[in-house]
Formats: C-alpha cells, structure tokens, sequence
C-alpha cells in the first residue's frame, strides 16, 4: 500500500519511496543506452538531465533550421552522366541570357533553373541555363 500525501495545490499524490532511486552520477548517454534506469531516478536527479535535454534540443533545432554557410564557388551537381553543372550567381546567369539582373530577381520563380539555396540566396543552373537557351532557339 502506497501512502498518499496532498501538494501545494491539495492534490493527491501518492508518497514516492526514495530507496529505489539512483543516488550515483547519471549521464544522458547512460539513459539513453539504458532508458529503464531513468524510472529509478531521484527527482532532482530528473530535473537536471531533463534540463539538459531541452539545452541540446534547442541547440540541434537552431542547427537545422539556420541556413548553411555555402561556398557557391565550390558548388556543381553531378549530372549522373559525368558532367557536372556549375551554379552561376545573379550577375552571371543574367549576363549569359542577355537579360537586366533585375529582371532575373523578378522571374526566378518561373524559371525552370533557378536553384534556391536559402532565403534571398539564388543561384541558377549552367545547365538548365543552356536548355533553357536552346528550347528558345528559333522562336521569334
């Protein structure tokens, strides 16, 4: 039979028997690698891994949802027939269509070659360029 006592707010919680609780240092690599100890943790024991938890877990949401530092110089995509595609900056694709780089900022979401590496952050694909420049050939 467990003994119940009443908390601050005069609920009913049952009276948790502390012989069984891990006093050692635990870390969370140990919980991870053996979940079933972390129920024989001591609340405060509990509180601080749980702390710490939720420290890691904004770090690693911060990483994934910050864009990537890209070095676009270095950046080509492989064809899967041995060509790599080069990726050209603004000025670059708009040189090489013949168009103002004002107006490649107000159609890139229409062409097919536009690659968005993050927000306000665009690159175009030498490749999908040349296509592009070849399926227009011979229009007026």
């Amino acid at each position: 039979m467990s003994t119940v006592v009443a908390d601050h707010l005069g609920a009913i919680v049952p009276l948790v028997d502390t012989s069984d609780f891990v006093s050692t240092e635990i870390s969370l690599e140990e919980i991870v690698k053996h979940p079933d100890r972390a129920r024989r943790l001591s609340p405060d024991v509990a509180t601080v891994l749980l702390a710490q938890c939720v420290s890691i877990q904004a770090s690693l949401v911060a990483a994934v949802l910050s864009p990537r530092v890209i070095n676009t110089n270095e950046i080509s995509q492989h064809d899967g027939r041995g060509q790599d595609d080069r990726l050209m900056n603004v000025q670059e694709a708009a040189s090489k269509l013949g168009v103002s780089v004002d107006w490649i900022y107000r159609n890139a979401a229409k062409l097919p070659f536009t690659v968005r590496l993050g927000p306000r952050r665009l690159r175009f694909s030498t490749k999908g360029i040349n296509k592009f420049i070849q399926s227009r050939q011979g229009r007026a």
